[in-house]
């Protein structure tokens, strides 16, 4: 049986067996390799941005938004404004036919902003029928007005914390902190050195402090941060870290900036009441301690607000209040909304 007719083929000379072993890696090289990364964690997870460059011109991407250029445009210029602190106080209705992108639009616009500035996302269903929170009213009697969910909650109150979610405060603090080398300690004070001078602090704990220890001393916090490059030993056997001696003084005055929102702070003061809230935060704004900064409020499927909700989101942009951002499928809105709204229009997919 000739060399054509064999079923297995087995190269008899050296040459034979590389130019098989050649045309092996040839075949090996010319597959396709496995694709990675391509799994979804959700619907919307692999939209990063609104696909615009620094003049807000579309880009075509794989990890953006496809489509609606004119409707990427206009929201990278509010994006833009609300980064600026300068488009709050305002409404937004992003209108469009179902499945051509709103939701999509919205969570690129969060991941445009970034992390620092507040993007709540909401669903009308949320504020018509509750998200089941913490503090419900168990029974309403049969005549309860219309403003009440059926989980007993006020739709205002959801749309106020929604809304108070959305405001961020930027606080600063000087903090008096301490840093230095321990040389000394007793019941309750230490004695830290650096490299212009000691000083003793008194009412601090000293438990697992030991002498050459770095310390850094903030209130009633003592911070270990290592070991005092003048206390190393050639022979020594623990894995500390040495640091050199602290520079400058020992008492320092640092700035601490904090965010927080509005929301959180109300979960603070539980015990009072949400002006007074703003009051203590209108006392820092006044000291130049905190700063404001608006964020934005999305929700969608808006068509499903009633009237109540509409009126009382109307109310809210009359004071300081964040971009509220409506996402409608139904051109049916109320008119006192789009007196006062800004309406981006959004275009349906084609089959392209």
């Amino acid at each position: 049986m000739g060399a054509q007719g064999r079923l297995f083929y087995y190269p008899s000379t050296r040459f034979q067996c590389r130019r098989l072993c050649s045309m092996l890696c040839l075949e090996m090289q010319c597959e396709k390799p496995p694709m990675q990364n391509t799994q979804l964690k959700s619907l919307h997870s692999h939209v990063r941005s609104l696909g615009i460059d620094s003049l807000n011109t579309p880009v075509s991407t794989s990890f953006h938004l496809v489509g609606q250029e004119k409707a990427r445009e206009a929201l990278g210029i509010v994006v833009d404004m609300v980064r600026a602190n300068k488009f709050s106080g305002r409404m937004l209705v992003l209108s469009g036919p179902p499945s051509c992108g709103k939701t999509s639009a919205g969570i690129a616009m969060a991941r445009e902003l970034g992390e620092r500035i507040p993007f709540t996302f909401v669903t009308a269903w949320e504020i018509q029928y509750g998200t089941n929170p913490s503090k419900l009213v168990q029974t309403l009697p049969d005549n309860a007005p219309q403003c009440f969910n059926q989980s007993g909650h006020s739709q205002a109150e959801i749309i106020d914390q929604a809304v108070r979610k959305s405001i961020l405060v930027k606080m600063r603090e000087i903090k008096d902190t301490y840093e230095g080398e321990v040389v000394e300690i007793e019941a309750g004070s230490l004695k830290l050195r650096s490299r212009k001078g000691t000083m003793t602090l008194c009412d601090v704990p000293t438990k697992d402090i030991s002498l050459g220890d770095v310390v850094y001393v903030e209130g009633k916090i003592v911070k270990k941060l290592g070991k005092c490059e003048t206390r190393y030993r050639d022979n020594d056997l623990d894995s500390f870290r040495y640091l050199p001696l602290p520079r400058g003084e020992v008492h320092r005055k640092r700035e601490k900036i904090s965010y927080v929102s509005l929301h959180d702070l109300d979960h603070f003061y539980s015990d009072r009441l949400r002006k007074e809230v703003d009051a203590i935060v209108q006392r820092y704004m006044e000291k130049g301690l905190a700063e404001i900064h608006m964020g934005v409020l999305f929700v969608d499927e808006a068509q499903v607000l009633d009237r109540f909700s509409l009126a009382y989101l109307s109310k809210i942009c009359e004071g300081a209040s964040p971009l509220i951002v409506l996402s409608t499928n139904k051109g049916i809105m109320d008119h006192d909304v789009l007196g006062r709204a800004v309406v981006i229009k959004m275009d349906a997919l084609g089959e392209k």
